[in-house]
């Protein structure tokens, strides 16, 4: 049978003849016994075990194979194209149909074909009820809401990890249950979806695969957390600090190169007086630097600043260490920047000052000796915890 002998059978069907098959289609009885085939160098032959794990199959004697009835019955003849097994094709491989049939209950089409099932026995069960178009659309909605709780438990977990300072991730990328002995270290980000789900049926149905509505995707994956990491970060906690920043109206900005795993970046961040007269220091950005030179820097800093949509001539002040890239007059960072915003005075960073002051007094013998006596008294108590404890 091919595909388009699949589409016309169904389309010649009424619907009293497809509820029929809907509620009334064969079931195997108790004592039935199913024919064994030759398959995969053993002899298998169909259970009746599938059918009571997936309640959408159903076995055919005449062709000894299983099909999705809901699919075959409920789906639109032009989605009919290419979907292969369980659709246009009878399933005959039984050694892998766990594999295959859990395959198929999450396809998008496989759910479409559920819900349509559903509110077409409702409109011939309850006739005077919603047709099936407005099912159908309800049915969507509540999946919409279903996965908007789901994105948002996710993404409450990660915001928890993120601000108790915790990594996310374990040794295993894997939910468990409960009564599932735990194999290995899941991580905190699990952990802590866990624990919600236990309170949270919702949840716990969409993380364990109860339901015939579930996604393959659980939004989970470590590219998902790092994607929701990202929108966090800039979308929500950035978008709102560029906006403290825009009503104070004018601000200072504070920059510092580092080297990391042979990578020069450059620490951005911004300081400014809120609207309850708190003197704010937030940091903005690590922006990769392809060259340290002043030109190339203050560039950077320029189209950083006017890519989050502030205003360039509002700088009142800058902040950088004493290096010459950045504190020359001629030709560092500060004078571009001076360019552009006239009163964006420079000062030189007071961390840096402090440190090139300790710097400058270890290089004294006086200052040495004096550190040296003193670390030798601090390790003479620390070393002993009677005489610890004769200080505390």
């Amino acid at each position: 049978m091919t595909t388009d002998d699949v589409i016309a059978a169904t389309q010649s069907l009424t619907d009293e003849q497809k509820y029929r098959l809907l509620t009334n289609h064969f079931i195997p009885p108790r004592n039935f016994k199913f024919p064994a085939r030759f398959l995969h160098q053993c002899k298998r032959s169909f259970q009746a075990r599938y059918l009571e794990k997936y309640n959408w199959m159903v076995y055919t004697p005449t062709l000894d194979a299983a099909y999705c009835i809901t699919c075959v019955l409920m789906m639109p003849p032009d989605a009919h194209k290419n979907k292969g097994i369980f659709v246009n094709k009878p399933f005959i491989n039984f050694y892998k149909i766990d594999e295959k049939a859990m395959a198929h209950q999450h396809t998008n089409y496989h759910r479409d074909s559920m819900i349509a099932a559903d509110t077409f026995k409702c409109s011939i069960e309850k006739p005077d009820g919603n047709n099936i178009d407005i099912r159908f659309n309800e049915e969507k909605k509540a999946n919409i809401t279903r996965n908007r709780h789901i994105i948002k438990s996710v993404s409450e977990a990660i915001l928890f990890c993120g601000r108790q300072c915790i990594a996310l991730r374990g040794d295993v990328e894997e939910f468990y249950k409960e009564d599932i002995a735990t194999h290995g270290n899941t991580g905190n980000f699990f952990a802590a979806l866990q624990m919600v789900a236990k309170h949270d049926t919702t949840l716990y149905r969409h993380m364990n695969n109860i339901g015939l509505n579930n996604r393959n995707a659980k939004y989970t994956s470590p590219i998902i957390q790092t994607q929701i990491i990202q929108i966090i970060g800039h979308d929500i906690i950035l978008a709102d600090i560029v906006k403290e920043i825009k009503d104070a109206g004018c601000f200072s900005i504070m920059a510092d190169e580092v080297t990391s795993h042979n990578n020069e970046q450059l620490a951005l961040c911004a300081r400014f007086v809120d609207q309850h007269n708190n003197v704010r220091e937030e940091f903005l950005a690590f922006l990769h630097l392809p060259r340290i030179t002043g030109e190339c820097i203050a560039n950077l800093i320029v189209t950083t600043i006017e890519d989050f949509g502030l205003d360039i001539t509002n700088i009142r002040g800058q902040g950088y260490d004493g290096a010459s890239n950045m504190s020359s007059k001629n030709v560092g960072v500060q004078r571009r920047i001076r360019d552009r915003s006239p009163k964006a005075v420079y000062v030189h960073c007071s961390g840096h000052c402090l440190n090139l002051v300790i710097a400058h007094c270890c290089a004294l013998p006086s200052i040495r000796n004096t550190l040296d006596k003193l670390k030798k008294c601090s390790l003479f108590f620390l070393a002993s915890p009677k005489r610890e404890g004769e200080i505390k």
